[in-house]
């Protein structure tokens, strides 16, 4: 299969929908299917950070709107029978749009793996409309 490359695993794994236009009360963003991640602590598990900021556009230029708290996911908070072999790292957010006015936003999505170094970042384009 070639060599490995930690940041297409990380890729490969994060689920991120671009909806055109939201009308739901909360964005979810989930992260699905397996991650075998190169970057294994001793304890045999992944130790990443997930970073969530929201820019909002406003004409050409953009302004940073908010962020959620980094999630950590690590050998503390993943259960001892934890293996990347069998299960999906679990991660996502669920954030009420309710401070959102309406218009258009970019999510950036940033998933730090602390063992190997390597960053992954994608970025989701929505549309906000109140109804």
């Amino acid at each position: 299969e070639g060599a490995y490359d930690p940041g297409r695993a990380i890729a490969r794994q994060l689920d991120v929908r671009e909806p055109r236009r939201l009308r739901q009360t909360c964005l979810r963003v989930r992260h699905l299917n397996e991650l075998s991640l190169a970057g294994l602590d001793p304890a045999g598990k992944p130790n990443i950070v997930m970073e969530y900021e929201f820019h909002k556009k406003e004409g050409e230029a953009e302004k940073f709107f908010n962020k959620t708290n980094p999630q950590a996911i690590n050998a503390s908070n993943l259960p001892p029978q934890f293996d990347p072999a069998k299960f999906p790292v679990p991660g996502g957010i669920s954030v009420p749009l309710a401070s959102f006015g309406e218009g258009q936003y970019r999510l950036s999505v940033k998933i730090i793996d602390k063992v190997s170094g390597k960053v992954l970042t994608r970025d989701v384009n929505f549309t906000v409309k109140t109804s």
